[in-house]
């Protein structure tokens, strides 16, 4: 456990930066107020990752999903695919989509649960993201059938009841072209009977007949990037406050050259009066370049059933 000298204590404060690790080092003190400052910090630090590594999550299962409906189409292009190898398709498709389902639950609610961390209890960013959501529910059909395709899969069917493939003549470069799709349809004679989700989604049939499951997941992914979004401008303030007081205690350590940061086990600490480690919050670039790397990955989504992968 890395120690000091109690007289190092009584000369510079209870407070410094420092390598958690046993044996002599070097040791950058800080005031009391800088401390707290990083603690605050590095809290807040790890829920806005944590909420950037839930949408990561989330739109992985999404594309795992969209990367599923390709292959069937390109394998029907490719081979004959009898009736029982549909089957199969179907249960390979609603298993997909229950990945990206369930992680769209885990998204919104985990991402409530770290505003509140950062920002308190009833705090207008709550009453924001709830608003927003609602709106997005209102006004967007695929994010409003999330919820209610995820509790029929869990707890009645399949939510995808069939699956076709269709070809259409379209022009490439100035070339005629045939182009294989999958049309996976909802099963939406069960919603509508749910004895949970019937009344609201018979409300809203006229939305949801005839759109594949497809077309409905690429809105609802608009309206999930929209929501993720909005959660990183309620955030800016402190996400930038945060990055501020991190960075600040690395160069104090490192003379501004922030190198030790690399090396993992770098910590603002509170020491008692015998010198003895009794509080400490790690601080490192790798934490911001892993915020950073996520922000840089997943852009603002938009239009997405209006585009098309074509290899």
């Amino acid at each position: 456990m890395v120690h000091i000298s109690p007289d190092a204590v009584r000369m510079h404060g209870e407070y410094a930066i420092a390598f958690v690790k046993i044996g002599p080092q070097r040791v950058a003190h800080i005031s009391e107020q800088a401390f707290q400052d990083i603690v605050l910090s590095t809290n807040n630090w790890r829920n806005f990752v944590n909420i950037e590594e839930k949408y990561d999550i989330m739109m992985e299962n999404f594309c795992e999903f969209e990367r599923a409906c390709f292959d069937i189409a390109l394998r029907h292009m490719l081979f004959e695919i009898p009736d029982d190898i549909f089957l199969g398709e179907t249960a390979l498709l609603n298993r997909n989509l229950l990945n990206y389902l369930t992680s769209t639950t885990m998204y919104i609610d985990q991402t409530k649960r770290h505003l509140t961390n950062v920002c308190g209890r009833g705090s207008p960013e709550i009453a924001q993201f709830n608003e927003l959501l609602v709106s997005l529910k209102n006004s967007n059909a695929g994010m409003f059938i999330l919820e209610h395709l995820r509790n029929f899969a869990q707890h009645a069917s399949g939510a995808i009841d069939s699956i076709s493939i269709g070809g259409s003549r379209s022009q490439l470069n100035q070339k005629d072209i045939t182009v294989y799709d999958v049309f996976a349809a909802i099963d939406l004679d069960g919603l509508r009977n749910d004895r949970k989700s019937g009344e609201r989604v018979a409300n809203r049939e006229t939305e949801l007949r005839g759109r594949s499951v497809q077309d409905l997941m690429r809105d609802a992914a608009d309206g999930l990037s929209c929501l993720h979004d909005a959660v990183r401008e309620m955030l800016r303030d402190k996400i930038g406050s945060a990055r501020n007081s991190i960075e600040a205690g690395i160069a104090v350590y490192d003379d501004g050259l922030i190198s030790g940061a690399d090396v993992n086990g770098l910590a603002a600490i509170k020491f008692s009066s015998h010198g003895i480690m009794i509080d400490k919050a790690y601080i490192s670039k790798h934490q911001i370049e892993r915020f950073d790397s996520f922000v840089r990955k997943n852009q603002r989504l938009s239009d997405l059933r209006k585009r098309r992968v074509m290899s």
